[in-house]
């Protein structure tokens, strides 16, 4: 699994961590913005709900966070 994906496919999109946090809220995920930080960092662990969601935020497959065919080209 590569926890870079997340923060680039965001910076990609243009998103800052809180943008992240408000979309996550306005989808149902209670979150604050230092429990998105440690996801990011890969500080703390990421359920599949979260990565749902945070990729339905980027319009993306959940599957591009476990193949290694994305994670070499990190976006």
């Amino acid at each position: 699994m590569n926890k870079d994906i997340i923060r680039a496919m965001r910076i990609k999109k243009g998103f800052s961590q809180d943008d992240m946090v408000f979309e996550l809220r306005s989808r149902g995920r209670k979150i604050s913005r230092p429990t998105y930080a440690r996801i990011e960092r890969g500080d703390a662990e990421v359920t599949v709900s979260d990565l749902v969601l945070i990729f339905g935020i980027f319009s993306e497959p959940v599957e591009k966070f476990f193949s290694s065919k994305y994670n070499k080209q990190v976006i």
